[in-house]
């Protein structure tokens, strides 16, 4: 018998009321889905990329400059691993490695432009996902929602941005 970790109910899953934030952002989420997932597989496969190449573009999108320990840790692959993926995306002219300037024994991963641009397109077609799903509701209750989501955003964790 193989272990494996039951996705189809948890603790935290107990935690999603119907009528919590979480519960109403993972409805909103799925209904996005389809063509949000549906959308980055076909450019992942277009450039063939993996999950974990799309999470290291990510990483480096969001935080700037890496150093290979650090993309491991965050993509959870080892300095080996990543250090092959890393390869394939300097390969792909998504991402370089440069002396870093604090210690030159160290390289830098950074972000090239195609990288960036990918990312930049995968973000905009998530947004025009969820711009399709809301386009259904009523102009007022949407702007009701987006005034209460920018004031609501002044609370949660600043992202940087590439």
């Amino acid at each position: 018998m193989h272990a494996h970790k039951n996705f189809s109910h948890s603790a935290a899953a107990d935690e999603l009321s119907s009528g919590s934030i979480g519960h109403m952002f993972d409805r909103l989420h799925g209904l996005a889905a389809d063509q949000v997932f549906s959308h980055m597989s076909r450019t992942m496969h277009a450039v063939d990329l993996s999950f974990s190449q799309l999470t290291t573009l990510f990483r480096l999108y969001r935080h700037g400059p890496q150093r290979i320990g650090d993309l491991a840790k965050a993509v959870n692959l080892s300095p080996c691993a990543t250090s092959r993926l890393v390869a394939r995306l300097v390969t792909e002219n998504m991402v370089a490695k440069h002396p870093n300037p604090d210690n030159k024994r160290e390289r830098l991963v950074c972000l090239l432009p195609a990288g960036q641009d990918y990312i930049k397109e995968l973000q905009h077609s998530t947004a025009a996902a969820y711009e399709a799903l809301f386009r259904q509701v009523p102009s007022e209750l949407r702007a009701k929602l987006l005034h209460v989501l920018e004031e609501t955003s002044t609370y949660l964790p600043h992202i940087p941005s590439g």
